[in-house]
């Protein structure tokens, strides 16, 4: 029982990591034997933890028409209309209203403003007294309150001051003007009016009735949007004074809708529909998008998947989830994960892994089983035929210890080695145990890197075919070579990942002081500096500090993983250790060494010595006629056995380090390799997790 409760607990604490492919989730929600696979599963889209990223709108659109309905209560789904090309979807959330303008340059300049000061704009058009208007809304706001917060600190900025008195909040308070059977009606309806100068919102309803139990759509006008029945009421007279004679009902804000309106934060005309969901999440509204033309195409990831998707409010933000045939979503998550040019054998090793993790998922985020990031499973919806037939030639078989599901961790390399529990979340599940595992593919045929130095005093890293060997050593016995074209990189690492430390021309001079195979999933380096960790690690320290001055390895688990720090001196260690890859800048893995530039210790007269960087102060170096100088930023030391090695004036942490994520159960290099020497998906299961059986 003590296990099941930190697997449930590291869940919550470990979503969200750069580069665990999958979270834990609770052992008490894992089901048991020869349990069979649902026909469907929901994929939650923009999840952040356990929560929803805030999302403004989402646009689908596919190669033909898409179908908008309603889905109830009970399951079914009652179909209000289709729509062709793209079609944007967001919640009626209270938002500032801006001043309508007349000219669209004047809008499109305001809209330019709030995108750039992040506030979310959109900008409709619509018909007011027989030209186009323009109308800006910005903001997300769960609450009257909480947009009125909003609005008051926006317009302090001296870019929206003069907008003080001009802007007001809206709201949920509507008013029906009618209702019609056709969106023709109501569409020459609201031109009447329009022509008249009062703006309505085009609304669609269910028209449920015991006349019309099927609920089919109904078309309504409403008005307002106001954000209080007092504000309301002041509308309804000022539309009555225009257009003598209307009279307003009831508006049903309680039942689901959807406000159409045209998008025009592209082209003056507009064109794009923007439907707007009642955002209460008491009304239980959830719009259900379908095609029967192929895959609905998200604009914002600009990718397509299978399926349906819905739509609603959940804790008050837009919930994006699509639901689909359970082993259709494996085909594009075995695609994600490990794609297609891997050995059938590690492929269908994959496939039965993430059917694993999806179910013992469960309803993990209360809308959705699983979520489409690396909180969970990669999920991009495409797809290849050798991924597809993985799947199917596993169809249904699942991974269990015993009676329960097994949880099926994966990642990307191992470095050689996979973890065990205890190095991950502290303690240990039998069938997740450090072995070897053969990873080394990743770093076949990779260039190798030289570590230099310049004449001026800059280390760092630069690609041996882009060097020459001069034949002639320094005085330090180190060979020079020179750059053999212009422009090239060196960089703090030997990878392309770091940025550019200098750019250096053909024949410049560099002593070599050491060399590294260019990094990758297997071996990697990475140097950052003391002060741009400060931010990570402020995230885990008890108390918060302004700089580090030395890091050194404390502990290691069974596999060589980091399990306890010493920073500045000081023990640190974490109940779960895999967060020291986050918290030292989102390094690839725990398994690594750790050489700190700043740290050397120089010996003086009388066996005085100086320890940098405790010692205060910058050390100086006596030349050969005697002067002392300041050293450049960076210098080469020769330590008591004859060896050279760089040192910085300001503490720099070079990482030196194996492996790509958490390293617990199947390493997906390690899979690969194995089918390359022929061994079975069976064979690689049961080797990564071993003890459990496949069902």
């Amino acid at each position: 029982m003590k296990n099941k409760r930190k697997l449930a607990v590291w869940s919550l604490l470990t979503a969200g990591l750069l580069q665990l492919p999958i979270g834990f989730s609770s052992v008490s929600q894992i089901a048991h034997a020869e349990t069979s696979v649902p026909a469907n599963i929901r994929v939650a889209f923009y999840m952040l933890n356990k929560s929803l990223k805030t999302i403004p709108s989402v646009a689908f659109n596919s190669g033909g028409a898409i179908q908008v309905g309603n889905k109830t209560a009970a399951g079914g789904v009652r179909p209000w209309f289709s729509a062709t090309g793209e079609t944007r979807f967001g919640l009626n959330q209270t938002r500032i209203q801006w001043p309508i303008a007349t000219d669209y340059n004047q809008a499109k300049a305001l809209y330019q403003q709030l995108t750039d000061a992040k506030q979310s704009p959109v900008l409709f058009v619509f018909s007011l007294k027989g030209k186009p208007a323009y109308q800006i809304f910005s903001g997300d706001y769960a609450s009257s309150t909480e947009g009125a917060q909003g609005q008051a600190a926006l317009l302090k900025s001296p870019i929206f001051a003069t907008y003080t008195d001009k802007t007001v909040l809206t709201g949920n308070f509507f008013a029906e003007v009618a209702s019609y059977a056709t969106e023709q009606e109501a569409v020459t309806r609201q031109g009447i009016l329009a022509q008249a100068g009062v703006a309505t919102e085009l609304v669609v309803q269910d028209n449920v009735s015991a006349n019309n139990p099927a609920g089919n759509a109904i078309y309504k006008l409403w008005f307002g949007g106001s954000a209080s029945q007092a504000e309301l009421d002041s509308l309804k007279a000022q539309a009555s004074a225009l257009s003598p004679g209307l009279s307003f009902a009831v508006a049903n804000t309680d039942a689901p809708y959807l406000i159409r309106k045209t998008d025009a934060s592209l082209t003056a005309s507009g064109g794009t529909a923007f439907y707007l969901l009642n955002p209460a999440d008491a009304a239980g509204q959830k719009v259900w998008i379908t095609t029967d033309t192929g895959k609905l195409t998200v604009k914002e990831k600009q990718l397509s998947y299978r399926g349906a998707f819905e739509l609603s409010s959940f804790s008050g933000k837009l919930a994006v989830v699509n639901e689909l045939p359970f082993e259709d979503y494996l085909y594009a998550v075995v695609y994600s994960e490990i794609g297609p040019n891997v050995p059938a054998e590690a492929i269908k090793a994959q496939a039965v892994i993430a059917r694993t993790y999806a179910m013992a998922a469960g309803n993990k985020y209360g809308i959705a089983n699983v979520s489409d990031s690396t909180l969970d499973q990669v999920y991009f919806g495409k797809e290849a035929q050798q991924s597809t037939d993985g799947v199917d030639a596993t169809k249904g078989q699942l991974v269990y210890y015993g009676n329960d599901l097994a949880q099926t961790f994966f990642y990307a390399n191992a470095g050689g080695m996979t973890s065990d529990g205890a190095e991950v979340w502290g303690s240990s599940l039998p069938y997740l145990t450090s072995v070897t595992s053969p990873d080394s593919a990743p770093s076949v045929g990779k260039l190798t890197w030289y570590r230099v130095i310049t004449d001026n005093g800059i280390s760092g890293y630069i690609r041996s075919d882009l060097l020459r060997d001069t034949g002639v050593k320094s005085k330090a016995n180190l060979p020079y070579y020179e750059t053999t074209e212009d422009g090239a990189n060196l960089r703090p690492s030997p990878s392309t990942e770091q940025a550019t430390i200098a750019q250096l021309n053909t024949g410049t001079r560099v002593a070599v002081i050491g060399q590294a195979i260019e990094s990758t999933k297997y071996t990697w380096k990475w140097l950052s500096s003391a002060q741009e960790l400060v931010p990570s690690l402020n995230k885990y320290l008890p108390t918060a500090v302004s700089g580090v001055k030395t890091i050194e390895v404390l502990s290691r688990g069974p596999s060589g993983r980091v399990t306890g720090l010493k920073l500045d001196g000081v023990p640190f260690t974490m109940p779960y250790p895999d967060n020291f890859r986050t918290m030292l800048g989102s390094l690839r893995s725990t398994k690594f060494d750790i050489e700190e530039t700043g740290r050397y210790t120089i010996l003086g007269a009388n066996g005085a010595s100086s320890e940098y960087p405790v010692t205060t102060g910058v050390p100086y170096v006596l030349t050969g006629t005697g002067n002392k100088t300041q050293p450049a930023s960076e210098m080469l030391v020769l330590n008591g056995t004859g060896a050279v090695r760089p040192v910085s004036v300001d503490q720099k942490f070079l990482f030196s380090g194996s492996g790509y994520g958490h390293g617990l159960g199947m390493s997906q290099d390690g899979a690969a390799q194995m089918a390359r020497d022929g061994r079975s998906y069976m064979d690689i299961l049961s080797y990564y997790y071993p003890g459990t059986t496949i069902k």
